[in-house]
C-alpha cells in the first residue's frame, strides 16, 4: 500500500516553502535548479506538487519510508567500514576506477540512483520541480543503502552523491565560470542530515571513446571542475587520470590516500594488497 509519509512529517511551510530562498537551509539559488540542503525541503516540494504526478510521487515516498524507515540496521561494534564518493568528468573511466576500489576493499559499489528508484526517473517530467526533488531524495536513500552495508560489515563506494547535482545545476545556473558563488558561499555546504563520505574524489579523465569527445586537456579546468573545488566540508579530492598514468596507478594513489587518512578511525582489516 503507498504511504504518503509527507503528511507524517510536519512542515512549516513558510519556513520551507519553495520561493523562500532566505532560508539557509532551504533549497536555493532558483526554482528552475534548486539544490536542496535539507531533506525537509526535499519532501515539502513532493507535498506541494504531489496533484502534478500523484501515483509516481506515493510510490517514490513508499520506497523511501520503507528503505529509511522500516528497516532495521544491524549493530555496529568497533570501528565502521569506510563510505567512498567517486565522480569525475568521464563515467567509464570512474566506475571502472569504482569497481577495482570497492575489490581491493572487500566491499561495494553502489549506483546513482539506487537500483529500488531508477526506474522512476524517465517519469519525471525533464527539467521539472519533482525531477530534482527526484535526485535529491535518491541522495538519502542511497545513505540509507550505505549505513545498512557498513552495518553488516563492508566498505561502501558511492558513484556520485549530492555534489554531482549541486554542480550540474550551479553549471545551468550560471553561464561563465567567473560569475558562481565564490569560494566559501552556503551553497556549498553539504546536507547536515544527509550521510557524509569519509572521502571524496572526483577522476579527472579524458574522455572514452563512447562519448564522441575528441579533444581534453588535463590540467584545463572547465566549470565543473571549478565548482568541485569549492566544496570544502567535506571536501573533493581531485585525482588527475591522465597524469597518473591509468587505472592502476589512479586506484594506488586512492588506496593508499585512504590508509594514510582512515587508517586510525575505518575499519579497513578486509582490503586487500595495494595493486603493485
Amino acid at each position: 500500500e503507498d504511504v504518503n509519509i509527507v503528511e507524517e512529517i510536519s512542515f512549516d511551510f513558510s519556513k520551507y516553502g519553495i520561493a523562500n530562498n532566505k532560508s539557509d537551509d532551504d533549497f536555493i539559488i532558483d526554482r528552475k535548479f534548486p539544490i536542496f540542503h535539507n531533506v525537509k525541503s526535499i519532501l515539502e516540494v513532493f507535498h506541494r506538487e504531489m496533484h502534478k504526478k500523484p501515483e509516481l510521487v506515493k510510490q517514490l515516498l513508499h520506497i523511501y519510508q520503507v528503505q529509511c524507515y522500516n528497516n532495521i540496521e544491524g549493530h555496529e561494534r568497533g570501528l565502521r567500514k569506510p563510505f567512498i564518493v567517486l565522480d569525475g568528468n568521464d563515467k567509464i573511466k570512474r566506475d571502472i576506477v569504482g569497481k577495482a576500489l570497492a575489490n581491493v576493499l572487500g566491499g561495494y559499489l553502489l549506483a546513482m540512483p539506487p537500483p529500488s528508484i531508477s526506474k522512476l526517473a524517465p517519469l519525471f517530467d525533464r527539467g521539472s520541480t519533482l525531477r530534482h526533488a527526484y535526485y535529491s531524495l535518491a541522495n538519502y536513500i542511497a545513505a540509507c543503502n550505505v549505513r545498512r552495508l557498513q552495518s553488516q560489515g563492508f566498505a561502501v563506494i558511492l558513484k556520485s552523491y549530492w555534489y554531482d547535482q549541486t554542480a550540474f545545476n550551479l553549471q545551468k545556473s550560471y553561464t561563465r565560470t567567473k560569475d558562481i558563488p565564490p569560494l566559501n558561499d552556503k551553497v556549498y555546504k553539504f546536507p547536515t542530515d544527509l550521510l557524509a563520505p569519509d572521502l571524496c574524489y572526483f577522476i579527472l579523465a579524458p574522455p572514452s571513446p563512447k562519448s564522441g569527445l575528441v579533444t581534453f586537456h588535463p590540467f584545463y579546468k572547465t566549470k565543473r571542475t571549478v565548482i568541485y573545488e569549492r566544496f570544502k566540508t567535506p571536501a573533493v579530492m581531485e585525482v588527475n587520470f591522465q597524469a597518473l598514468g591509468g587505472k592502476e596507478q589512479v586506484v594506488n594513489y586512492i588506496i593508499k590516500d585512504i590508509y594514510m587518512i582512515l587508517g586510525k578511525t575505518c575499519d579497513l582489516s578486509s582490503a586487500s594488497q595495494v595493486i603493485t
